[in-house]
């Protein structure tokens, strides 16, 4: 038994027996009060990629993560906003993935309204979004998301033209967005950059309804930007070689084209939305139409007479608006 009193021991210093062990002696725990009293050490730096993972992934708790200077913030912002771009690719691949599946050739237009309605994505971008799910394997999606750095939906889809292993590698062989865009732009020129649209084939819309995205390369308005960027990229001098503008007379065709394709879409939209009214004339006019039916035949049952009705019937088919034809 021991007989010695806390008032023995040393100034500051708890002794604690442990349990009794078999296997070893008794042997006393040291816990020195004085080291409590000291003032916490700030820890060193926090891994920030652990912390953007765990922040970015795990949303069905409140986030509390704090960071403690500009650093930490700038290396969380920069997490976070990667992780929205992978989202948004590997989200895309899989509506295409669906979409291709379930019309594997051809697509109705109220389908892509429909798809437009539900996601607020528009038209284009899910015929885009259906072209990427077809060229690129899951494994392609996989490559393009785990680099040295993200690359965004819009850089995916304005190079859709560009066979998926050329941008796969130039990515893997890049450090950084500014070195992938000049491979790309480099590859383009080496390529011809772009086929011509005589060698492009539109998609057939014979019907008005079914839209045949079947042809690789086939939207004339894809062509159309392609050339845009590619030549708007040498403009504004992305090609640090310091090459000079080439083929600036074909730049400004390109603009031209796709400036008239966008008065032709105006016109065309006018032309719908006048066709819009005069169905919704005709629906009003058919429903007076059926109102005035009603009304003939509840007077006939009642007794009324033919001559009776003349007059109340040219007033209401005079109230009726007269469709243009």
């Amino acid at each position: 038994m021991r007989t010695e009193t806390m008032e023995q021991k040393i100034p500051g210093i708890l002794e604690i027996e442990l349990p009794e062990d078999r296997t070893t002696t008794k042997r006393p725990f040291s816990l020195d009060l004085n080291e409590l009293s000291k003032p916490v050490q700030k820890p060193k730096k926090k891994d920030c990629t652990s912390i953007v993972t765990v922040a970015a992934e795990n949303r069905d708790q409140e986030p509390t993560y704090v960071p403690a200077n500009d650093e930490e913030l700038f290396e969380y912002a920069k997490g976070i906003g990667q992780k929205c771009v992978k989202s948004v690719i590997l989200n895309y691949w899989d509506l295409g993935r669906v979409i291709n599946e379930v019309h594997p050739k051809e697509y109705g237009k109220g389908v892509m309204d429909k798809l437009n309605e539900l996601t607020g994505i528009n038209a284009d971008t899910l015929r885009k979004i259906c072209k990427f799910a077809r060229k690129y394997s899951w494994e392609d999606v996989q490559a393009l998301v785990s680099g040295l750095f993200m690359i965004s939906w819009n850089s995916i889809a304005q190079n859709l033209t560009v066979a998926p292993e050329k941008l796969i590698d130039a990515y893997k062989t890049s450090d950084k967005a500014s070195d992938f865009n000049e491979k790309l732009v480099a590859y383009k020129s080496s390529y011809g950059k772009v086929k011509t649209q005589k060698n492009e084939v539109s998609r057939p819309d014979d019907n008005g309804d079914q839209v045949n995205d079947d042809q690789p390369e086939a939207a004339s308005s894809n062509i159309i930007e392609a050339e845009v960027v590619s030549a708007r990229s040498e403009l504004v001098g992305e090609d640090k070689k310091g090459e000079e503008i080439k083929n600036r007379s074909d730049f400004e065709d390109v603009v031209k084209k796709l400036q008239a394709k966008e008065k032709a879409y105006d016109q065309l939209q006018k032309h719908v939305d006048a066709i819009n009214q005069e169905l919704d004339e005709i629906h009003e006019a058919t429903i007076q139409l059926e109102e005035m039916v009603k009304n003939v035949l509840e007077m006939l049952e009642n007794g009324a007479e033919y001559e009776h009705l003349y007059e109340g019937l040219r007033k209401t088919l005079d109230s009726i608006p007269k469709i243009s034809r």
